[in-house]
């Protein structure tokens, strides 16, 4: 799927799960990076915000 479909969804969701994924989404909701190093910073718009669903593995170190 591209970019330019996805901005187009109703809704977008992204599912993480697991330890592999906590540095990840570190980077994405609190950065330092760019969407280079990161794809997934393109995913969303204004009328199309991401929705994360993750488990409590993926969200070690997040402070949540």
């Amino acid at each position: 799927m591209t970019y330019p479909a996805i901005d187009k969804a109703r809704s977008v969701w992204v599912l993480a799960f697991g330890r592999p994924k906590a540095k990840a989404l570190k980077r994405i909701l609190f950065g330092p990076t760019t969407v280079e190093e990161t794809p997934a910073l393109r995913l969303g718009t204004e009328e199309t915000p991401v929705t994360y669903l993750i488990d409590r593995k993926a969200a070690y170190g997040l402070g949540l």
